[in-house]
């Protein structure tokens, strides 16, 4: 073999070496290139999947919301027909005859909003009792409970239902905190349940514990059912010290309302229809002042001349 002939067959086989081996890389690259474009492409089709599961999620939650809320509103609706009721029948003749304004008079529920929350609008306690009254949802219940008897015996016109759920009666509640007047039927129309004597509670076999008292153990006894349940009536020796100083603050309150209100309507001829919120404020200066608001004879008669103004 000559040169020439080596030299050919070495540059040959040199370049089907490296067109083989160039080759084997393009098809490493391409298999590498492929399987690169298919993780890609599942990784892609995975997003998509996942982004239409998130999707779906947030379109169920989204329903869902819409659901709930529709509930709440149609609930919260119901709770308005209810605590409209309540204020439509305590306004009514009918209710008024039935309560004895002797017992529950305007100075009463004076003396009551101020014991409970100073007659404050925003109060909330700790057992979930709201408003000025302090309304809980048990005398909302027992309040429905009691026009449904009225109803029942034909001697009320009463449009609502016969009983309410404890979550209804804390919608209506709710309400209340927002609306004074709401808060105040109920309160009495409470009182009427438990003092009336057509009341279940006053029917046999119970026995109307009410009837022949004077006008202040009346009082006391209503007192000791609002604060504590109407079981306390048939037995009010069960009464802790803590519930009769409550009823003691509010027989002072009482006291001094009436003496306001004298004062307002006859000294300075007073004519307004806003006496009662008269009365509260003089009392809640009363008390910023350091005087008693259950001790009249502490009160700087200036105070009721710088309301009236």
């Amino acid at each position: 073999m000559d040169s020439a002939f080596l030299r050919d067959f070495s540059r040959r086989f040199f370049i089907c070496i490296f067109s083989l081996m160039f080759g084997m890389g393009m098809m490493i690259f391409l298999i590498a290139l492929n399987a690169r474009l298919e993780q890609k492409n599942n990784f892609q089709i995975k997003l998509a999947k996942t982004s239409v599961k998130t999707a779906d999620k947030i379109t169920v939650k989204k329903e869902f919301a819409k659901k709930t809320e529709k509930k709440k509103k149609r609930k919260k609706s119901e709770a308005m027909i209810i605590a409209d009721e309540i204020v439509r029948l305590a306004a009514t003749k009918d209710i008024k005859k039935r309560l004895n304004h002797k017992v529950f008079s305007d100075d009463f529920f004076v003396a009551l909003q101020f014991q409970e929350s100073r007659a404050c609008e925003k109060a909330v306690s700790s057992k979930g009792a709201k408003g000025r009254f302090q309304v809980t949802p048990i005398a909302v219940q027992a309040v429905v409970e009691y026009l449904d008897c009225l109803k029942t015996q034909e001697k009320l016109d009463y449009r609502g239902p016969g009983k309410i759920s404890s979550a209804m009666a804390k919608q209506i509640v709710d309400l209340f905190a927002k609306n004074p007047r709401y808060d105040e039927a109920n309160s009495k129309l409470y009182f009427l349940s438990i003092h009336d004597a057509e009341s279940p509670y006053n029917q046999k076999p119970n026995r109307n514990v009410f009837h022949g008292k004077s006008i202040k153990e009346q009082q006391r006894l209503a007192l000791y059912c609002y604060l504590g349940g109407p079981e306390l009536r048939l037995n009010p020796r069960r009464v802790e010290a803590s519930g009769r100083q409550y009823v003691k603050n509010i027989f002072g309150f009482m006291k001094t309302s009436k003496k306001i209100r004298k004062n307002i309507k006859e000294i300075y001829n007073y004519q307004g229809n806003d006496v009662d919120e008269l009365i509260i404020s003089v009392m809640r200066e009363m008390e910023v002042s350091n005087q008693d608001p259950r001790n009249y004879a502490s009160l700087d008669k200036k105070i009721i001349k710088r309301k009236i103004g």
